[in-house]
């Protein structure tokens, strides 16, 4: 009997033992079970966020390459040369104007030429510093200025240019616009503002301006030689004006054999001539006289079947003096010339 309980109990306790480690096996297999749920979730939704990330990114580098070819084709299209400059002056982007100004396809120019290579070498030092001070300041430096641009076919061109700064970077990025033909044409309005288009002499308006100047200035002594052509009145009634306009500048030719550089040479009037001599005093100004007859009559030799026969008058005024009444005193000598001359053809007739 004894024998029978124990071996029940036994038998109880093994069950017992049992059915714990099935419990054990089975809350284990359950744990085991929710973490792979957790785990197949949490790997669901970190797929559902590559996707979406992958997405996101495929988006960004289409509208990051749309973008690109919008950039590429507004710099492209700007209608003005344009380029993009590194911090050691190479030219990284070059559009399609730069390419037409400089001559260089644009695989000529990204990455192979520097800005340095198209200035003129009276500009370059100017633009270097430009360049320094920039990217040590982007506010500091001009932001636009003319420079001389020299092309692939070593043409000098006028060039008007606006650069600025990329910001967060040391890119520039500059606009060319070419002003050639714009400063020729400001030279000529320039230069027919201030000569006499017949003879190519200062005109009475400079001439005006130029003894006001004076008057203000310390080139004392200044002397004025009053000049006028004898006969042109008569030439044009008889020959036409073309022979008169022709008298006035072979005047001009004479005139300017003789004067210096510093002198002012000016047609006042139809056939008046002006010369302002500043530094001048009159024993100086009567050997000019001389000279301006000497060289009238090498003139003649040379031009004998239509000589140059002119009547001329000087005066000298020191400081404080009004160049205006000295222009006027060497007026009347003039004409007094012109009279003493005329009489003395006249006793020889």
């Amino acid at each position: 009997m004894m024998w029978s309980g124990l071996n029940l109990c036994s038998r109880n306790f093994r069950q017992l033992c049992l059915n714990s480690e099935i419990r054990k096996k089975m809350k284990d297999e359950k744990k085991t079970k929710d973490q792979l749920t957790n785990e197949l979730v949490g790997l669901r939704r970190r797929i559902s966020e590559l996707e979406t990330r992958e997405t996101f990114l495929k988006r960004a580098k289409q509208e990051l390459r749309k973008s690109k070819e919008m950039y590429r084709t507004a710099f492209d299209n700007t209608g003005t040369a344009t380029v993009i400059l590194e911090e050691d002056t190479t030219i990284s982007l070059a559009n399609t104007e730069f390419e037409k100004l400089s001559g260089y396809s644009r695989k000529e120019l990204e990455g192979r030429k520097r800005w340095t290579d198209f200035v003129a070498k009276e500009d370059l030092e100017r633009m270097k510093e430009y360049h320094d001070i920039r990217r040590i300041n982007s506010s500091t430096g001009p932001r636009n200025y003319e420079f001389r641009f020299i092309d692939r076919q070593k043409n000098t061109k006028d060039i008007f240019l606006i650069i600025t700064m990329i910001p967060g970077t040391k890119q520039s990025v500059a606009s060319l616009a070419d002003i050639t033909d714009r400063k020729h044409m400001e030279e000529e309005l320039r230069y027919l503002s201030t000569h006499d288009v017949l003879t190519g002499l200062y005109n009475r308006a400079y001439f005006e301006e130029e003894m006001a100047r004076l008057e203000r200035g310390r080139l004392f002594p200044v002397s004025v030689i009053m000049i006028d052509v004898d006969g042109l009145k008569e030439v044009n009634d008889s020959q036409g004006h073309a022979a008169g306009d022709d008298l006035l500048k072979r005047t001009a030719d004479v005139l300017r054999s003789v004067f210096r550089a510093e002198d002012v040479v000016a047609r006042v009037g139809g056939d008046e001539f002006s010369v302002l001599l500043p530094c001048t005093g009159l024993a100086v100004v009567e050997k000019v006289a001389l000279r301006v007859r000497d060289f009238l009559l090498l003139h003649n030799r040379k031009f004998s079947e239509s000589p140059l026969s002119f009547s001329l008058g000087f005066a000298m005024g020191g400081k404080g003096c009004s160049l205006v009444q000295v222009q006027n005193e060497a007026d009347k000598h003039m004409y007094r010339d012109k009279l003493l001359r005329l009489k003395k053809i006249d006793k020889i007739f």
